[in-house]
């Protein structure tokens, strides 16, 4: 199962608490709550526009890490072993990659994917 589509927004003005919401895909019109934020925190703002912005984050996370290893022939969805072994040539030939940053990205994805 894939999450619902972004954009989310964040509705600050729903009487339970902070509302994230999300645009109908198709046909419908009107927008629907993904989730609400506990009203009772103290974070609940930061918190509620962090979870609104969740699938543009990984939308970016994976377009870094598509464009880390990309050749400039367009969007590309290696393996993991393919994106290591990509990431150590241009490690090596082209800039310096922080290893740390790449496995950091890639467990984000994985964490935000399920897996």
């Amino acid at each position: 199962m894939t999450h619902t589509p972004g954009p989310w927004a964040y509705d600050n003005t729903d009487p339970e608490g902070g509302a994230i919401l999300a645009q109908y895909q198709g046909s419908r019109k009107g927008r629907f709550r993904v989730a609400l934020v506990d009203d009772e925190m103290e974070a609940v703002d930061a918190n509620a526009r962090l979870i609104a912005a969740s699938p543009d984050l990984l939308a970016a996370l994976k377009a870094v890490c598509g464009t880390i290893i990309s050749s400039g022939s367009g969007p590309a969805a290696p393996t993991f072993d393919e994106f290591d072994a990509q990431v150590e040539r241009k490690r090596r030939h082209w800039y310096t990659i922080d290893a740390a940053a790449v496995d950091a990205a890639r467990a984000a994805i994985e964490k935000a994917e399920g897996k």
